[in-house]
């Protein structure tokens, strides 16, 4: 049983993993003071809480040291695909430099550094069907190049120092626990806008392809791999297959009784055509089967209805 630290562990993806590891596992949370930890209320008498901003490197060490920390899970951006220069520069104050000037101290503590990253914009302009972990990182947005930044320096304290790391890069992940109300996620979007009685707005024409995975599955991939305690690793996490944004749409319209309306306006140079991630290394060292797009629309659905009555 190890005692994992999950930064950013309020949120949609932090919440899931905790569902995911709080029977096997100590799970601590720490997150900004004003984080939203109602999606944690079934587990406040299992996990420990606490609030601080990743700059507050003393306060995040002693509860580190305090804990007895194995595993530092790390989920936090502020930034989006479409963010602008202003904003990846307030990310690199407030979340990338603080990162960095962490890892020493847990490579230190021999405490392993496990960071999500991204499986879409860290590859760029990718001419690959299905794009492997080994294939050339070429973000052409602010937010990958975030992610990109840090896995360089997560790389370089582990050639340097020894830290034992994990850099998992998930596609899209939607379902239980992700804001319907909100500006990321097409899926969840999607469905806030149908409860709503609002039109639906695409980027484009509709044909972007991406990777979808429902958050069980990747939550249930992360727990695996922690199980098996493997290090020093890149994973794809995600279905393995590409639905286009009207794909994405017409299976949505499946799921619900009512009507809604569609809007398409111009495309977003940031919007890569076809991104979908090859996961057969993840396959190998785990068993995985990701459920279908339709059954985890489905699933969503009936989730956040029930939610909402």
């Amino acid at each position: 049983m190890a005692n994992i630290l999950i930064i950013g562990g309020a949120g949609f993806i932090g919440s899931n993993l905790v569902k995911s590891l709080i029977n096997c596992h100590n799970v601590y949370i720490y997150d900004i003071p004003n984080a939203n930890t109602s999606r944690l209320e079934s587990y406040l008498d299992r996990i420990f809480i606490y609030h601080g901003k990743l700059n507050q490197s003393d306060y995040l060490c002693n509860i580190l040291d305090e804990n007895s920390i194995d595993i530092v899970i790390h989920l936090v951006s502020g930034l989006l695909p479409c963010s602008n220069i202003d904003s990846y520069l307030e990310e690199y104050s407030t979340v990338i430099y603080p990162t960095i000037k962490l890892l020493p101290y847990l490579s230190k503590k021999k405490i392993k550094f496990i960071f999500f990253s991204s499986g879409g914009t860290i590859y760029g302009l990718n001419h690959s069907l299905h794009i492997k972990e080994t294939e050339k990182s070429s973000p052409i947005c602010y937010y990958g190049l975030s992610k990109q930044v840090l896995e360089d320096s997560v790389h370089f304290e582990h050639r340097f120092s020894g830290l034992e790391y994990l850099i998992i890069r998930p596609s899209n992940p939607y379902g239980p626990g992700q804001n319907v109300y909100g500006k990321q996620g097409l899926i969840a979007v999607s469905l806030g806008k149908i409860l709503n009685h609002e039109k639906i707005t695409i980027w484009g024409d509709g044909s972007v392809v991406r990777d979808y995975i429902y958050i069980d599955d990747l939550s249930y991939a992360m727990a695996e791999l922690i199980r098996l305690n493997v290090n020093n690793e890149i994973f794809n996490i995600g279905s393995g297959m590409g639905h286009s944004v009207n794909e994405i749409i017409q299976e949505i319209q499946r799921s619900v009784d009512d009507d809604f309306e569609v809007e398409y306006t111009s495309g977003r140079n940031v919007d890569l055509p076809f991104l979908v991630l090859n996961i057969s290394k993840l396959k190998s060292v785990i068993q995985f089967s990701p459920v279908s797009i339709k059954k985890g629309i489905v699933l969503f659905k009936k989730h956040q209805i029930e939610n909402n009555e």
